[in-house]
């Protein structure tokens, strides 16, 4: 368990830090799994003011690889007792102590702005909120354990092991919602209609309503959810019950019915007299099922004078003895077993520390018996301890105080500008602990709202370094799950990269899959690839990842101007772009100029069914312009490529890949149709000579090199070496470099990293140096450009800026609203509105001043 980094706060009062670490006001958090991370503060995370206000509670979120920006949600007069992600990772259920649940949704899939979903609130009216959960889709993958290592295609590696959704709607569909419980049994459930009109009830928990202090909840295989509850008092029982959602069939499935049903219940093994050593423990503090989606196991923490004491129950299927008088009265069935399910004591751990916090995996990775699972522990005395759930037994442990006892004077990260002293008085006692959703790192936070961070080791290897058939599975399993891939890739060391991208891509391209998630994943593949190689700092990883970046881009463009195009008439077998790519792909036998003459391919087509309206046209002008831009760097970079064995460029791999040289032979081919119809909004070129036609030249070039493919012939060098003589060709910027944690900069920094809320690390800039093609200008200088549309920016401020979205993992930025508005612009936005092209979340940048014209600014833009 690697220390990764510890993000501080602010200089907190004496006075403050006695209320923060009494535990007065307590620290909630939840994990997404797009590894975004919710908790709640006490104070204003940046205020720098000695005064700091601990009046008001707040939210923030942060991402994971940027743990120095938090992002506020909504501050609050009372606190927070409650936080909860939905299984998207865009909205947040919030409780309070009086009673108050609130839905946040985010702004314009940003992480910066939020805006309260009123219809989707409730208040109890003073009764605390002590525990939500959201609805369950019903779906759920995970690995097959016998499978893992093997060379299989995804299908059967990976288990599509589906539960029944938490609420159906008519004809089976599964509906978004939440459930809540109150401090004395009150539930209350809601659910999100389509239409509006959402509904909601409620229920008690029990006949008899009673004081619950501490509780959890699961999902059940059936769709019901698992509750287990206690008073506090570790001499009475645990109980549980089974709480059943449903829309009544008798109202017109108008109306939420909720079913609370009592369940099997424990008591405290040390509670049962069996060792008077245990009597000691007298209080319940924390009660967590191991995981979530499968109860088949729960943790019970108790206290006391001496230490916590934790206790492991399993959930087992136990045989019911029916007497022989009964067996006689039914003779058919006196052979039949009758099972009923009991709680069964496996094992403890005991500790003079008080435990403070708990944490187990969010989801089921492995279905083997008994689960694998790390079990996390935070300690009062400032230490952490992972367990394996097979024996309880530590596997390995952490202490703060020692792991930030660093020499300052060799820290390259905000170390440098502390005292061991400040340190010191800084470590305060650990509030929360969450495992990420991959089970491949922990974050942990205390009573001061600091965040630390530590990388885990492999669940199946606990004992060493992550393994590179491990990151493999980890890698497919979250391209399959849809999970965000950060904590795998800041345990991967970087000289695993190649390799690791190799296996993956023999993986993925060596097995039949079908056709309708071919492209889905493949661009989730290319993704992956262009994210491990950003996280090395060398010049020819750069490139490669360059390389996956603009085969990604140049596929949504194909993909979507392909769909575009429609035949006037029905043909069953194939429409313009089928035909299209057929010829494109058949190579000639005899007649190779009708090859290479892009115009001899415009005769076999029908240039009607090409048409499209010039809006279209005009909407897809800017990324045409890319293609053609894009075509014109790689040629030039033919020559110095050939002669330079070393030489290099972000996305010169296209000029070795025969599928992309095809698609852009597709590209040209329309970009030359919709020229004859209006050449208004084609891609314009600087040429040198006026006589050339540099369409039809680079779709020449690219058409020899596909005849040619294993050797780049020297005619086709020699025109490239003249082409910067005949046409003006821009530099590209094809490289999305690293931001943040993830980036080459972490391994070349003593760990941990020590950040600060509201500061950029300067530890975490770096620079790579890349190649420049010869005959080739930069036009663009230091102005932003538009990742998604193509478009610049001009010299935009960073800090000022509301319509100006920027990535959380790379350095890209975009326009938040589009400046056309047809259809088929909306269409092409829709693809990258919730996320970047790398897939990292969207930001604005701001201060703590300008968060509060954000909204204001969006709706400007809107208009």
């Amino acid at each position: 368990m690697d220390h990764l980094y510890t993000v501080f706060g602010n200089e907190i009062t004496p006075s403050h830090r006695h209320f923060l670490e009494d535990g007065i006001s307590d620290i909630v958090s939840s994990l997404s799994n797009n590894n975004m991370l919710a908790f709640s503060s006490n104070f204003d995370l940046l205020d720098e003011s000695e005064d700091s206000s601990l009046l008001q509670c707040g939210v923030y979120v942060i991402d994971l690889n940027l743990p120095y920006h938090p992002y506020l949600v909504l501050k609050h007069p009372k606190s927070i007792t409650l936080i909860e992600w939905d299984q998207q990772g865009t909205k947040l259920l919030i409780g309070d102590s009086l009673g108050k649940i609130e839905v946040w949704s985010m702004t314009e899939f940003l992480i910066s702005g939020w805006n309260r979903l009123d219809q989707h609130c409730y208040d109890f009216g003073g009764d605390e909120i002590i525990a939500g959960i959201w609805f369950h889709s019903g779906n759920r993958i995970i690995i097959d354990y016998d499978k893992k290592d093997l060379d299989v295609p995804y299908q059967d590696k990976f288990i599509y092991n589906k539960i029944k959704a938490s609420v159906l709607q008519f004809g089976g569909k599964h509906t978004e919602g939440y459930l809540c419980i109150s401090s004395t049994g009150l539930v209350y459930a809601h659910l999100f209609a389509i239409d509006e009109n959402n509904k909601n009830g409620l229920e008690f928990l029990n006949e008899f309503r009673s004081r619950i202090e501490r509780i959890d909840i699961a999902y059940m295989r059936d769709g019901s959810f698992l509750v287990m509850t206690s008073n506090g008092n570790a001499f009475a029982p645990i109980t549980c019950y089974i709480i059943r959602i449903m829309l009544d069939p008798k109202e017109n499935y108008e109306k939420i019915k909720i079913k609370c049903e009592p369940f099997t219940s424990f008591h405290l093994n040390s509670a049962l007299f069996t060792n008077p050593d245990h009597l000691n423990y007298v209080h319940i503090d924390h009660l967590k099922f191991i995981v979530r989606e499968c109860p088949d196991a729960a943790l019970v923490v108790a206290s006391g004078t001496q230490g916590s004491i934790i206790e492991c129950w399993e959930l087992k299927e136990k045989p019911i003895e029916v007497h022989s008088v009964f067996k006689n009265l039914y003779p058919s069935k006196a052979e039949q077993i009758i099972t009923e399910k009991r709680w069964e004591f496996v094992s403890n751990a005991i500790s003079t520390a008080f435990v403070t916090s708990i944490s187990t995996p969010n989801s089921l990775l492995f279905e083997i018996n008994p689960l694998s699972s790390y079990i996390m522990v935070a300690f009062s005395d400032h230490s952490i301890k992972s367990y394996y759930r097979e024996n309880f037994q530590p596997l390995n442990m952490i202490d703060l105080k020692a792991a930030l006892k660093i020499d300052l004077s060799s820290n390259t990260s905000l170390g440098q500008y502390f005292t061991q002293e400040e340190i010191d008085e800084k470590i305060t006692i650990v509030r929360d602990i969450q495992i990420t959703w991959s089970s491949c790192a922990l974050v942990a936070i205390d009573c001061y709202s600091q965040i630390h961070l530590f990388r885990l080791p492999p669940m199946i290897e606990p004992f060493g370094p992550m393994s590179i058939n491990y990151a493999q599975l980890m890698l497919e399993y979250a391209l399959i799950s849809g999970n965000d891939i950060w904590d795998i890739l800041i345990n991967i060391k970087p000289q695993f990269v190649e390799t690791l991208c190799d296996k993956v891509a023999e993986s993925f391209i060596g097995h039949c899959h079908p056709q309708y998630l071919q492209q889905k994943w493949l661009d989730k593949v290319l993704q992956m690839k262009a994210a491990l190689f950003r996280c090395t700092n060398l010049s020819l990883a750069s490139c490669k990842s360059g390389d996956f970046y603009a085969m990604k881009m140049l596929n949504a463009i194909s993909e979507t101007i392909k769909r575009l195009i429609r035949a006037r008439e029905y043909h069953e077998n194939e429409g313009p772009a089928e035909k299209l790519s057929y010829l494109i792909q058949t190579k000639p036998t005899t007649d190779f100029q009708q090859f290479l003459n892009i115009d001899k391919i415009l005769f076999k087509l029908d240039s009607k069914d090409f048409c499209v309206e010039a809006t279209i046209q005009h909407s897809f002008q800017y990324l045409l312009q890319w293609v053609c831009d894009l075509s014109l760097y790689l040629l030039a970079s033919i020559p110095q490529q050939c002669h330079q064995s070393q030489f290099r460029v972000p996305g010169s791999g296209l000029l070795f890949d025969i599928k992309s040289l095809n698609t852009i032979r597709e590209l040209l081919v329309i970009i030359r149709f919709w020229s004859l119809i209006d050449a208004n909004y084609v891609p314009t070129f600087n040429k040198i000579h006026e006589n050339i036609d540099v369409i039809s030249l680079m779709y020449k070039l690219f058409s020899k090199m596909v005849l040619q493919f294993d050797k780049i012939d020297e005619s086709i060098i020699d025109e490239c070496c003249v082409l910067p003589n005949q046409v003006m060709i821009h530099q590209m910027d094809l490289c999305l470099k690293s931001i943040g944690v993830a980036s080459p900069a972490l391994y070349s920094n003593s760990m941990p990293l020590i950040l600060q809320y509201g500061i950029e690390p300067p530890s975490l800039k770096y620079s790579i140096k890349l190649p420049v093609i010869d005959g080739t200008f930069n036009i663009q200088g230091n102005q932003k450009m538009d990742v998604i549309r193509y478009i610049s920016l001009g010299f935009a401020s960073d800090r000022s800026n509301s319509f100006i979205r920027y990535c959380t993992r790379c350095n890209s930025v975009s326009l938040i609203k589009s400046v056309t508005r047809s259809p088929a612009s909306r269409a092409w936005d829709q693809q990258w509105i919730k996320k970047c092209v790398c897939g990292g979340f969207w930001r604005v940048h701001c201060n703590k001043s300008h968060l509060k014209d954000i909204d204001e600014d969006l709706h400007y833009i809107s208009l």
